[in-house]
């Protein structure tokens, strides 16, 4: 008589939702987004909330743990060994909450994300120097509007607490015109 499987149930079951869904037209779609570098992906809004929550609130467990890595020595050699640029960066950054890439060219009065992108890789080889992580002084947010990738620093609140206790920037240039 031809081929006989025992133990088909998962097929059956499988063919029972895969028509249901056809016919009644849903689409079956994965909700993906990027927290820190890392790609998460998920099957339902309410999933997505979910996880976000867990992540922030991991983030912010952790940015208690970080608060006692910048102590002003560390800063203050940290400060030390960046470039012009990489200051007017955190200047930058200092100010604001959240500072969209095109307005950090604009204040930075560079030319290109590219020009940005050696500016941060200054700001992460001094980071490195002094064996820090650095995702501990800012956050690169990232946001799709259909095709579009936009792209935002803040910086964090332990690392910008440990540049106001400097008196980070006003202080710095009053001494850099007072030279």
């Amino acid at each position: 008589m031809g081929y006989v499987v025992k133990n088909f149930s998962l097929d059956s079951a499988l063919r029972y939702m895969y028509d249901t869904l056809r016919y009644r037209r849903c689409k079956l779609t994965a909700i993906e987004f990027e927290h820190r570098g890392r790609k998460y992906r998920v099957d339902t809004p309410r999933e997505a909330a979910e996880l976000q929550a867990l992540l922030e609130r991991q983030d912010s467990e952790r940015g208690r743990e970080r608060s006692s890595l910048w102590s002003a020595d560390k800063t203050l050699e940290f400060i030390n060994g960046l470039g012009e640029a990489q200051r007017e960066f955190l200047t930058v950054l200092s100010h604001s909450g959240n500072v969209a890439s095109e307005t950090m060219l604009d204040a930075l009065r560079l030319p290109s994300a590219v020009a940005l992108a050696g500016v941060i890789s200054g700001l992460s080889k001094q980071a490195r120097k002094l064996e820090v992580n650095p995702h501990d002084l800012y956050v690169v947010e990232v946001e799709w509007n259909g095709k579009k990738k936009a792209r935002s620093f803040r910086m964090l609140e332990s690392f910008r607490d440990s540049l106001i206790e400097l008196g980070w920037p006003d202080d710095w240039k009053e001494e850099k015109r007072s030279k």
